[in-house]
């Protein structure tokens, strides 16, 4: 079910349409005193441009603005602290020993606030051992770990992804579902959202009208 909100959003385009109409077509000037038609006209073609305007921010720039600010944030740039984590990776890229594997969970265990270290953990799981379920139980632990609705968002993220990847569907619309309810301003909250929409699921705090 598409929510309340996106019912809302397609006003503005409607309005934006039906004041440009206004200003292009409205025989204004044969109804009103003369050069009085002229700044009614302009004032619709103004109005409708400002909500065209503003139904293309909130639709378009917003969600890539968001997207972007999230790549930034989550992307490969590491800093100096994350050495001894990537030398772990890097091991468990190597040899894939049960061992490797061993250390970079203690590491995640011994640094639990520390995103990047479960992140690792679980792409390790995932990539270099084949055990994406392991892993997407990894990022869904994990995210009641970390400190901060970014972080945890992302973790409830990429958990139902993997979950939805391996065909466990329910469990992954639980977990974008927890995402966006619990952190609806987080950058993966929104997108979990949109995840939901897609779906055609009802949204957290919707009425389940269309």
């Amino acid at each position: 079910m598409k929510s309340p909100f996106s019912f809302r959003l397609w006003i503005l385009p409607a309005l934006g349409i039906f004041l440009l109409a206004c200003g292009f077509c409205l025989p204004l000037r044969s109804v009103l005193p003369a050069g009085g038609g002229a700044p009614v006209d302009w004032l619709f073609l103004a109005l409708g441009g400002g909500f065209l305007a503003a139904w293309a921010a909130v639709k378009y720039l917003l969600p890539a603005l968001g997207g972007a600010i999230a790549d930034f944030i989550y992307g490969d740039a590491h800093l100096a602290s994350d050495e001894p984590l990537l030398r772990l990776t890097d091991e468990a890229r190597r040899t894939r020993s049960a061992e490797a594997l061993e250390r970079l969970r203690r590491f995640a265990e011994e640094n639990p606030r520390r995103l990047r270290a479960w992140t690792e953990y679980a792409a390790a799981l995932k990539e270099y051992y084949g055990r994406p379920r392991e892993a997407a139980g990894v990022y869904e632990q994990a995210a009641a770990r970390v400190r901060g609705m970014q972080d945890k968002a992302l973790l409830l993220y990429r958990a139902a992804c993997l979950y939805d990847a391996l065909g466990v569907h329910d469990k992954a619309l639980s977990l974008w579902r927890e995402a966006a309810r619990r952190h609806p301003r987080a950058a993966y909250g929104r997108v979990s959202r949109e995840k939901l929409e897609e779906r055609g699921e009802d949204l957290p705090g919707s009425t389940g009208c269309s």
